[in-house]
This record gives C-alpha cells, structure tokens and sequence, in this order.
C-alpha cells in the first residue's frame, strides 16, 4: 500500500472541506437562502482565498443577504416585532458596519429590545422561572447600552438575582449542585459580588463528588465479595460519572469481565468464562476474586482420592457383619448407642475409638467402588475394620462446577463371591473440587472421606483402585502434561 505523504493528505483534507462548503452555498443561493449562501461562501473563501470564482459567489450572496436582512428589519420595524428587527439589523450592521442607517436601526431596536426583555425577565421571574429570567436580563444588557434601559435594569436586576440566589441555595441543600452552579453563574454575570459564592458552591460540588464517588467504590466492593457482578459495575459505573479517570475506572472493566465470566458459566461455556476471568485477573484490582473464579473454572486434571471409610459395627438388624455376637460387641455396640440422640449419629470421634474397640472376628472386609456417569467402574481393595484407610485414587478432568455425580458403594466381602451391602452414597463432582475435601454419608456407612487435587496425570489415571466396568476414557480436553517417565525395563 502507498503511503502518502501527510502535508498531502492535509492538503486533500482541506480542499474538500472548501468544496464542501461551496456546494452548500450554491445550494442555499438556488433557494434563495441568502444568509444560509454567505455563511458557507464565506467558510469556503477562507479556506481558498485565492479562487476568484468562489469570490465572486461570496460577493453576490453577501450583498444580497444585506439587501434581504435591511428589508426584513425595516418591514418588522413597522410592524413592531423588536426582537425581529433587532436580530435583523444586527446581522446586516455585521455585513456592512459603515451603514449609518443600518446602526440606527439597530439601536432604536436595541433599545426597544431592552426594555421588552426587562419586562419578561420580571414575568419569568414571577413564575419562579429564575434561569430564564436571568437570561432576559443579560439579554437586555447585551442589545442596548441606552441610559434608560440600565437605569430600568439596575431596579429589575436586584429583585430577580436574590430569587435565584435563594433557588440555588436549596439546590445546593438538596445537593443538586449543578442546578445550584448554573444559576450563581448566571447571576454572577450580572452581579460580580457573588463570584465568591460561586467559587465556594463549586468547591463544595467537587468534595461531594470525591465524597460520592468513593461511596460508590465502597458499595462496588461489597457487590464484588457478594459475587454480584452486575451490580458492582453499576456502583462503579456511577463513580466513574462523578470523577471518570478515578480508582473506579479499572475496577468497572474487572467488574463487567467478571459478569462476563459469571453469564458463561450460567451457559456452560467454561471456556469463554475462563478467558473473561483469565483477563479481568490480569488487572490485579479486584483482591483475588478473579483468580479464585478462574481457578474454579478452569477443567483440568484431578485425582479423586478415598482417604477412610467408617461404618456401623452392625448390620442394620443389629447382627455382625461377619462372626458371631458376643458380650465384647454387644458392650461396644451399646456405648456407641449411648451417644445418639435421636436419629442423630454418634460424634466421628467416639465412633472410632468404639470402632477399635470391635472384636477382630467381627470386623468386615470393606471395598468401597465407585462409578462415573460414562459408565466406568473402579473398586479399592478390600480393607479390614469397621474403620479403615483407603489409598486408591482416580484421575478425572473437571471444575468446580462440574455437575457429574460419581456413585459410591460400599460392601463387606464375605469371600466367594459374597458381596453384602453396606451403603450406597453419591457426590457430585463440583463439591469435591470446590471443598478440596468431603465427607458422605448413608446407610450403615458412618463417614466415607475423599479428597481432591489438581493432579499431573491424565484422565482414566487410577492408583490403589481395579477397574470393574466400562471402556477406557477418551482424551480429555485438559492442557498438555508432561508424561512422568516410564519405568526402567525390568533386568
């Protein structure tokens, strides 16, 4: 692509704005609009004061301007419209400042100008109308400098200014400062000595609005930690109104990105959720709540471990799971009774004290399995003891909003086959890996703890545990890992 040169472009630039401003006039002159003509000849011959036929048009629509406005000031003369022959001689006297006639026009019109203005200023001000009044009043001023028109201005002006001033006092009590600033402005043009009062509401104006702001910060903050996303935008959104390069500014971007993330996740669509979170992260604004979301959100690899299992000494018609009874069960079946209220469970730890207490013929041989939505089963190996540690761990992708539900049994193998059940339980896959850790219950099985970290294998990865069922994982979408090395062949 050619580059061009930039006094070259700037040269283009500005030809077509001349152009442009031609075309305008040469519409404006073909209807007629004479004044609308002069204005666009006279911006084109400024920007090409060197052409002499856009001279010429510019002569003949000023001079025919000037002919239109001298009649339309002298017929509304006549007809004593003030403020139309006023305006009308006014914009003729520009065109032709050297016209005697011209400028008395105008002050004759001015001066009848004053005092109809005057006059409007007191109605308005009677409605309580104190902008506008104050208005009418500049704006007599400014069309007459005739001695009696000021003299009038000088006993209407006090009247009206102290009604605005009032006004703008209660706009500043029920702090509706710009309402307040606008009319003390006004009347400061008109009366100098209320400069100082100006200045003051100004200033006052400014620390509300560092008052308010970080107001709005505060309330921000709070929707933040309550994860109320779209609401803290809004609070900070209103900061930035009041002071928009403020704190807020940084913070209202992290907010929106966080609301991003959050209406992902309400679709399912982690990825998306992960890249909002992944960037709102990277402003470092928001305390950590960015990379607490981007760490729950993110699928990876982790290893769901069976850490124990306690169960009922039991079965629930009151008989051993293996063995006999005995006077040493029954006393340990007994005390465990002695602590449950109700349908209550006795407390974890008199459980296992009372577990270690149960004689060795009738402590059953656990294995606890656990099956996955996809249909793929693994069991743990069997274990002794109404209380036992478990060791085997499975290696899932997810996140913490995994809505999988894995399923939980747990048997006692009497051997040949001989499988009784104890408990079936479930979890779900999102509150193991929120939690870190977990702890389910139901039927005769007390407590059953699992564990969950982010793990360097793969999905379908299981230790400590035998697959029963279904067909290995596919590939799981989780970031590369680097394969642990394999093992050294056997010499």
């Amino acid at each position: 692509m050619t580059r061009r040169p930039l006094p070259l472009l700037l040269a283009l630039a500005f030809a077509l704005a001349c152009a442009a401003h031609e075309k305008s006039g040469d519409r404006a002159a073909a209807l007629g609009d004479w004044r609308t003509a002069e204005r666009e000849y006279a911006a084109a011959v400024a920007k090409d004061p060197d052409k002499k036929e856009l001279q010429e048009k510019y002569r003949q629509a000023k001079a025919a301007a000037l002919d239109d406005a001298t009649k339309r000031a002298q017929a509304c003369t006549a007809a004593r419209d003030w403020e139309c022959a006023f305006g009308e001689a006014d914009y003729a006297l520009a065109l032709d400042p050297t016209s005697a006639q011209l400028a008395t026009l105008r002050r004759e019109a001015g001066r009848e100008v004053g005092h109809l203005r005057l006059r409007r200023a007191q109605e308005s001000a009677g409605r309580r109308e104190w902008a506008a009044a104050l208005q009418l009043l500049e704006g007599a001023r400014a069309a007459t400098d005739d001695p009696g028109v000021a003299a009038e201005g000088r006993r209407v002006e006090p009247g009206v200014v102290r009604g605005a001033v009032d006004e703008a006092e209660r706009h500043r009590a029920a702090r509706q400062f710009p309402e307040a600033i606008d009319l003390l402005a006004r009347a400061a043009r008109l009366d100098a000595a209320l400069s100082p009062r100006l200045e003051a509401v100004r200033a006052e104006h400014e620390r509300w609005k560092d008052a308010e702001a970080e107001r709005y910060v505060a309330e921000g903050d709070a929707h933040l930690a309550q994860r109320r996303f779209a609401d803290a935008k809004a609070s900070y959104d209103a900061a930035l109104r009041l002071r928009p390069n403020g704190r807020a500014q940084p913070l209202s971007r992290c907010a929106a990105l966080l609301a991003q993330g959050d209406d992902a996740l309400r679709r399912r669509d982690f990825p998306a959720a992960e890249r909002a979170f992944s960037e709102a992260a990277r402003l470092e604004v928001d305390g950590g709540i960015a990379l607490a979301e981007l760490d729950r959100v993110k699928v990876r690899p982790y290893a769901v471990r069976l850490r124990s299992v306690l169960v009922s000494p039991t079965r629930p018609d009151g008989w051993p799971w293996v063995g006999s009874r005995s006077h040493r069960l029954d006393r340990a079946v007994a005390r465990l009774a002695s602590y449950t209220q109700g349908s209550a469970p006795a407390p974890i730890g008199v459980a296992l004290d009372l577990a270690r207490r149960i004689p060795q013929e009738n402590q059953p041989n656990l294995v606890v399995s656990l099956a996955l939505p996809d249909g793929r089963a693994y069991q743990s190996e069997p274990r002794r003891g109404v209380y036992a540690l478990l060791e085997g761990s499975l290696v899932v992708s997810a996140n913490a909003y995994d809505e999988r539900t894995i399923s939980v049994r747990v048997v006692h193998d009497a051997g040949g086959g001989r499988m009784t059940d104890v408990g079936l339980l479930a979890f779900r896959v999102a509150d193991l890996v929120a939690r870190g850790e977990l702890a389910v219950a139901g039927g005769a099985v007390a407590e059953l703890r699992l564990e969950a970290d982010v793990a360097d294998q793969p999905e379908g990865t299981a230790r400590g545990l035998t697959q029963i069922a279904g067909a290995p994982p596919a590939p799981a979408p989780v970031p590369p890992v680097r394969p642990a090395p394999a093992p050294a062949p056997a010499r």
